[in-house]
């Protein structure tokens, strides 16, 4: 597995790297702390099997960021993470 973890919280990013890579000992798991690091990361190649975006870390800007990935990499699976996302966010990041 192929993954990207972006969350404005290093922790966050950390917590879930080692999550993933018990999940699947060979997974090559990459961090970014903010948007622009996560869109380098999807444009420097190579496709990932899974992308994790905060909800509101720097540079997401009402999920404008989520909207570049999908449109950028609409085959690339995304999930939004965050622990403080409203109903209307969620609904939002659907449509998107």
């Amino acid at each position: 597995m192929r993954a990207l973890v972006a969350d404005d919280h290093p922790l966050v990013v950390d917590a879930l790297t080692q999550y993933l890579r018990e999940i699947d000992p060979g997974a090559e798991v990459l961090g970014a702390t903010d948007m622009g690091g996560a869109l380098a990361h999807l444009t420097a190649g190579g496709l990932f099997d899974l992308v994790l975006l905060n909800f509101h870390m720097p540079g997401m800007g009402n999920l404008d960021g989520l909207s570049q990935a999908r449109d950028a990499y609409p085959e690339v699976p995304v999930v939004m993470i965050g622990g403080s996302a409203r109903p209307q966010d969620m609904l939002a990041a659907l449509d998107r």
